[in-house]
């Protein structure tokens, strides 16, 4: 008899972007949270989550520091853990705040977490994902791997294929790109730019005491008519939302006009691929630096035109590689000399109080409902991991025609109150 321990090997080499969102300042955590219609199973819902491990065997590893190079370790109790625990809630709500608010150690490993909780009217699934080995386009398709692996059992299959070579570096990127050398394709013009302003945020009070989460949601004919509006003007929805972005922060900062300010945007780099997704989980994610400056009295429209010509030109660019690049150079390095460069992007933010906004957009989590077995997705959203102040990001993604909106923070050093009128602001932007 061969046992799947005897075919998954025992670690896994770390990458460059791996390290990268090891060192952030931040929870390091992506999110996620399904409503379900009707009930799951819980004994085959923790069954699948521990297949999931042997699957994808990244997620059933811990994070091993080394000053060399750092590298995945398999863990050796994984039959001990509880995969799924099941919670009973007489409020969902607070059930599921209460579980994303729980922080994650990629040292101590598994690199995934999964909790069902079950209300008087639905079945909630929350997945905790470490941002150390998974980004956002990694979670959803680890959502879409746990949902098949679900509706297997269900239909009495026992045998898994194990994701054992799959590649989770950068290779196939640049290979598609026709990038041999990084080195030669890296421009240290758009590496040394500085951010230009902040979210708001109390320097005199930077330990963190509390995750906070603030939601919004823009659903059914609202959100109707922000994908006609941008339908109509040959725009994305993420250009609006970028647009929506910069029009809060001018109302909330008041930045003086004519001086350019920046909004940093994930880019998910498996746009590149032909078949838009990785070989394994894993983070391939890029980011792209906006600028425009604030015009008093400028209508919504006239800002989007503004923004939209920005992202044309970007997209002319590779939209996200550079980061890459620079992953890619660091990764090359030792890591204890890595790790200081990374952390030393925060010693320089909390000097000078500057720390370029991030927009996250996950986009689609699935253009079609999803199913766990007969048991229907009602709803489904990402949450993006919370930045340590002076950082500050906006999570966007999309499911069903239901736009979810989260900010992550760490209080006291960025304030709810400051978070919650940003939201309001953000909603008024996007009525259209």
């Amino acid at each position: 008899m061969i046992l799947v321990e005897d075919l998954i090997p025992s670690t896994f080499p770390s990458n460059g972007q791996d390290w990268f969102n090891y060192a952030a300042a931040s929870n390091r955590l992506v999110q996620a949270v399904l409503h379900f219609e009707e009930r799951l199973d819980d004994r085959r819902i923790k069954k699948a989550v521990r297949i999931s491990a042997d699957m994808e065997p990244i997620l059933g590893c811990r994070f091993v520091v080394n000053e060399e190079k750092p590298f995945w370790q398999r863990l050796d109790d994984l039959d001990e853990i509880d995969w799924c625990p099941v919670e009973t809630a007489e409020d969902e709500e607070e059930a599921v705040n209460r579980f994303l608010s729980i922080s994650s150690d990629p040292i101590q490993g598994p690199q995934v977490m999964v909790k069902l909780i079950c209300s008087v009217n639905l079945d909630v699934l929350c997945i905790k994902l470490n941002h150390s080995c998974c980004d956002g386009g990694g979670a959803k398709e680890y959502i879409l791997l746990l949902s098949t692996i679900y509706t297997a059992l269900g239909k009495g299959d026992s045998e898994f294929s194990l994701n054992t070579r799959g590649r989770r570096d950068q290779y196939r990127l640049f290979k598609e790109l026709g990038i041999g050398n990084p080195q030669a394709h890296f421009n240290p013009e758009l590496a040394g730019q500085q951010p230009t302003w902040s979210f708001p945020w109390n320097p005199r009070q930077p330990d963190i005491k509390y995750i906070r989460i603030a939601f919004r949601v823009i659903e059914g004919e609202k959100y109707q008519n922000l994908a006609l509006y941008a339908k109509e003007r040959k725009v994305s929805v993420n250009d609006i939302l970028l647009t929506a972005y910069f029009r809060s922060l001018f109302t909330m900062l008041n930045p003086d006009e004519g001086e350019p300010v920046d909004i940093m945007v994930t880019i998910d780099l498996r746009r590149y691929l032909p078949e838009g997704k990785t070989e394994a989980i894993c983070n391939l994610s890029g980011a792209i630096r906006i600028k425009i400056f604030r015009k008093a009295g400028e209508s919504f429209e006239d800002t989007l035109q503004r923004i939209h010509a920005e992202m044309n030109e970007m997209k002319t660019k590779n939209l996200g590689v550079n980061s890459a690049i620079i992953c890619e150079l660091l990764g090359g390095m030792k890591f204890s000399e890595a790790y200081e460069i990374y952390r030393s992007g925060r010693e320089q933010s909390l000097a000078s109080g500057k720390f370029s906004p991030l927009l996250s957009n996950f986009g689609v989590i699935s253009k079609a409902p999803l199913f766990f077995g007969q048991t229907q997705v009602k709803c489904a959203y990402l949450v993006s991991p919370a930045l340590y102040a002076p950082g500050f990001m906006l999570g966007a993604g999309t499911y069903m025609d239901r736009l979810t909106l989260t900010v992550s923070y760490a209080e006291p050093a960025t304030s709810g109150t400051d978070v919650e009128e940003f939201m309001e602001i953000l909603c008024g932007e996007l009525t259209i």
